[in-house]
């Protein structure tokens, strides 16, 4: 009987984490084609963006009922940085799943706009993941940022909102861990 408990507890042990990585995406996973079609549109208008502004995001809420609420405050963002903001979002891969372990607290929201068509993306730096507004299905889900795209959103938060993002620093991923 032991063993019975024993070979159960293991199987259903093995298989939890699997069932909490997410689904898996490969080459063989179908994107709808109506989402495929929503992202490229959302990605045409940061690639071809008149203005690009950074907006302040409030949190509503505690704990895992609380939700982001971007703010209509915006602040302009010089177009080369814009620009270098896009090319972060235009050269992600959108069908990536990327693993997440904290709440998404977003601190700040980037607006793409053409004529009056606009794309967010709103950015937690905390733990460094993005995700685009307004968008369904796999394409709405937290996305990992790189180093380097996080430290650009930063870059360009830090200089919309003087002092708001002292608390955070640019990531090195070049810097080693003391003491391993």
């Amino acid at each position: 009987m032991r063993l019975g408990v024993l070979v159960f507890l293991m199987a259903f042990g093995a298989a939890t984490p699997a069932a909490a990585q997410g689904p898996p995406y490969g080459p063989a996973d179908r994107i709808p084609p109506g989402e495929q079609q929503q992202l490229a549109a959302m990605l045409d208008i940061v690639r071809n963006a008149e203005r690009v502004e950074a907006l302040p995001v409030e949190i509503v809420g505690d704990g895992l009922s609380s939700s982001s609420r971007t703010v209509e405050k915006p602040v302009a963002v010089n177009a080369a940085t814009g620009r270098a903001l896009g090319r972060v979002l235009t050269r992600y891969d959108w069908t990536s799943w990327s693993p997440s372990a904290c709440m998404f607290m977003p601190a700040v929201a980037f607006r793409f706009s053409r004529g009056t068509d606009s794309t967010v993306v709103k950015v937690c730096f905390m733990c460094s993941e993005m995700a685009l507004a307004g968008i369904t299905g796999r394409f709405a889900e937290k996305k990992i940022l790189p180093f380097e795209a996080r430290n650009r959103f930063l870059r360009a938060a830090k200089k919309a909102f003087p002092k708001k993002f002292d608390e955070f620093e640019e990531e090195n991923p070049d810097v080693k861990a003391k003491g391993l």
